[in-house]
């Protein structure tokens, strides 16, 4: 693996999101839609990939970034587990700090007091940061096109049990790889 031959001391920090959730959230992020990618925009179009989700060589890219077990079994080929921290984003949403904090034991540094300078942006309902050397309330936040509502309603039942299936055994795969269970 080329990151092991750059650095096999390396740590990796991987932050992931409930996989139906982070698939809708891809096929909806269309500010700069390559020609190759599919424009999904309404009920039908939502049913029709996701009928075709698992044997469709089109949307298998889409589909495999969802599918995390299979990337972290690649890395534990070469890297050791330890250097290795998986969060779950909603984590990351609500308790920005905490995770700060797991951030800084896997690499071994001191403690920052990150309680200072993660503020919630109650309009966006994300947390920005404060600029660090002015400690003032200005804020640093996403831009507007990030923290979406993708409708639920756009897949019909039906598809997402098909959803659930599909990725039911990735997922039980990745809570035995990382020794936890998320919330999916």
């Amino acid at each position: 693996m080329q990151l092991f031959n750059l650095n096999a001391n390396m740590k990796i920090i991987a932050i992931i999101r409930e996989p139906i959730a982070r698939l809708k959230s891809h096929l909806s992020f269309r500010p700069n839609v390559p020609v190759s990618r599919p424009v999904i925009e309404t009920k039908d179009q939502y049913s029709k990939f996701i009928a075709n989700v698992s044997e469709s060589k089109r949307y298998k890219g889409m589909i495999k970034m969802s599918t995390y077990d299979q990337g972290l079994e690649r890395y534990l080929k070469v890297f050791r587990r330890d250097r290795i921290l998986v969060i779950e984003s909603t984590e990351f949403i609500k308790t920005p700090t905490k995770v700060m904090g797991k951030i800084e034991e896997l690499l071994g540094i001191g403690h920052f007091d990150w309680d200072k300078y993660f503020i919630l942006n109650k309009e966006k309902k994300f947390h920005c940061i404060r600029k660090i050397e002015t400690v003032k309330k200005t804020m640093v936040c996403y831009e507007s096109n990030r923290g979406r509502k993708v409708p639920l309603e756009m897949i019909d039942a039906e598809h997402m049990e098909s959803l659930r299936n599909y990725f039911k055994p990735h997922n039980e795969n990745l809570f035995r790889l990382i020794g936890r269970r998320f919330d999916w």
